[in-house]
């Protein structure tokens, strides 16, 4: 930080100009000058437009007073949390048009094992995929599917269906966390971390990787 005080005459006028970000920064303050003389305002076009420049780059970085880094900190997440076999998984509630009971589906020859057919939803048709099979989560009972989760990303529209639907739940999104356990290949692509619930860790899959990924566009 600069002396308030007069400047040492020994100082070299070889020193550059600064520019005070304090100050309007059109005005540029020479080296080697009494700081307590008279100084007129030079205005430098350049350093004026490159502090303007520099303000509004780093403006992303100036500190922030406590109580808005704390609300930052507490981003939530909202999310809807369902099983496939004896496992927990969720997806984010922004990505959830509905939960309805399984539908009467339409099967469709000559496809996957996963994708059960399409159905008539409120008039629209869409795919309905056996999300425990394409993940290949061996605990699943087919048997035991009941509830269908009506996801959406893009322009994409599918039905997942899943064995049974807990809960939603809201969390800081600072919670989410990379999974302190084994993943199945199937569900690395997809896997957008873990969160740590009632001593379990619930498997928190990114719905746009999901129904965007190659494999379900392909059969949407």
């Amino acid at each position: 930080m600069a002396s308030k005080g007069k400047r040492k005459s020994s100082q070299s006028t070889d020193a550059i100009p600064t520019v005070n970000p304090v100050d309007d920064p059109g005005q540029v303050v020479q080296p080697g000058m009494d700081s307590d003389s008279p100084l007129m305002p030079v205005v430098n076009l350049d350093a004026f437009l490159a502090e303007i420049s520099s303000r509004l780059v780093t403006a992303g970085s100036i500190a922030l007073p406590e109580q808005q880094v704390s609300q930052l900190s507490q981003e939530q997440i909202q999310i809807i949390i369902f099983a496939m076999g004896t496992i927990r998984y969720a997806v984010e509630v922004e990505h959830i048009g509905e939960v309805v009971r399984l539908p009467e589906i339409t099967p469709v020859p000559a496809l996957p094992n996963w994708i059960l057919g399409v159905t008539n939803l409120h008039g629209d048709i869409i795919s309905v995929v056996d999300l425990p099979l394409f993940l290949g989560v061996s605990e699943h009972v087919t048997s035991q599917t009941t509830y269908m989760i009506v996801a959406q990303a893009g322009d994409q529209r599918i039905g997942l269906v899943v064995d049974d639907i807990d809960i939603i739940y809201t969390f800081p999104a600072e919670q989410v966390i990379s999974p302190p356990f084994k993943i199945a290949p199937e569900i690395v692509p997809y896997l957008h971390g873990a969160i740590e619930r009632r001593d379990e860790f619930i498997r928190f899959l990114d719905c746009e990787r999901l129904l965007l990924g190659s494999q379900m566009q392909q059969f949407s």
